[in-house]
């Protein structure tokens, strides 16, 4: 009760302090918006994009139920009865908190996932895709098993909360969404598809624009690169790893570690926004401090056991991108390929009960 006072009483304050930031130093403002701008541009909307259209096909296609089979043993351990779960917690594996977030919220408003799955599902999958981790640990902390590294542990420790979740708050046989019984949803199609996923990108860039124009404006006020690091861990996630991995040594795998697990302002504002106010973000929160104990606590084993000398500094100062991606030619014709297989899926399935309508 006294927090979200707390909470009323110090947010304006603290936005207007921001707003007052902005108008004394436009220049840096300007930069830090040049910076996010540049950043979506080159990594997260490549990345993002594809992946977001795709994801919400996969989801309407009727070998969703058959794609990820071999993760439904895992989400029975998990409680999630749902069918779409196995395949929800592979696109949160695949592709990072963003595609797990969205196809949380899709499923959710076609009543196919109740809201005790979602937060478990949420805590369980939200992890920092491969691609970032692998980018973490090659071009920053110049060690690319690093990154492996941090993938592994952060996978096990949610794992594990996932678990530790449904170990606290158990759910009953009767609140779980039985596909078979619902009804089935209007697909939206490609065009839904791709109306959706620009919807998600702009949100997902905004808050990492915004962010980084924040971070910026706090390079100004803070001299150590500690103390920059932390600022930089808090709000924005790929600025934070990079800011600990100039540190070098044994505090910039921590500190990358550590910015993956509490996951800064900018995602969780990612994640607020994707859910469109069809699930909580609480089982998520609560976990992350368990989070952070059990991938430090699993980093710290894996590294005794596979030690690396970690080099970071002649790593920091290259150009780094946060997604790798195909050349354009390429990721379009995936792309199509893609479309092409759903398409033929798809029509497969109507033809199949047709068949069973005309056989009654």
């Amino acid at each position: 009760m006294i927090f979200p006072r707390m909470k009323l009483l110090l947010a304006p304050w603290i936005f207007l302090g921001i707003a007052g930031c902005f108008w004394i130093f436009p220049a840096v403002c300007v930069q830090g918006f040049g910076d996010g701008l540049q950043l979506c541009a080159q990594s997260l909307l490549p990345a993002l994009f594809p992946f977001f259209v795709i994801s919400t096909l996969l989801l309407e296609s009727p070998a969703a139920f058959w794609l990820a089979m071999p993760l439904r043993p895992l989400c029975r351990l998990l409680g999630l009865r749902s069918g779409k779960a196995p395949l929800l917690l592979l696109l949160g594996w695949l592709g990072g908190y963003t595609a797990l977030a969205a196809g949380l919220a899709q499923c959710c408003q076609q009543q196919e996932l109740s809201s005790k799955e979602a937060g478990r599902l949420l805590a369980a999958g939200t992890v920092c895709s491969p691609g970032f981790t692998a980018a973490v640990g090659g071009l920053m902390l110049g060690r690319p098993v690093l990154g492996v590294m941090l993938y592994a542990c952060h996978l096990a420790a949610g794992l594990v909360c996932g678990l530790a979740l449904r170990w606290l708050h158990p759910q009953n046989e009767s609140s779980f969404c039985d596909l078979a019984a619902q009804p089935t949803p209007t697909p939206q199609g490609l065009a839904g598809a791709i109306g959706s996923a620009v919807q998600n990108s702009l949100q997902v860039c905004g808050s990492v624009v915004f962010f980084r124009m924040v971070l910026a404006l706090g390079d100004q006020i803070l001299f150590t690169p500690l103390s920059r690091a932390v600022l930089a861990g808090l709000l924005e996630i790929s600025s934070g790893c990079r800011s600990w991995a100039a540190l070098a040594g044994t505090a910039a795998l921590r500190g990358c570690c550590g910015s993956m697990s509490i996951l800064s302002l900018s995602v969780w504002c990612q994640l607020k926004a994707l859910s469109h106010g069809r699930y909580s973000l609480g089982a998520l929160a609560l976990t992350r401090p368990l989070q952070l104990v059990l991938s430090q606590t699993f980093l710290y084993i894996a590294v005794h056991i596979f030690p690396q000398d970690i080099s970071a500094a002649a790593f920091v100062n290259r150009q780094f991108i946060v997604y790798r991606r195909l050349p354009g030619d390429r990721a379009l014709l995936l792309f199509l390929f893609c479309c092409l297989v759903l398409d033929r899926l798809e029509k497969a399935s109507l033809y199949k009960k047709s068949r069973k309508f005309y056989n009654k």
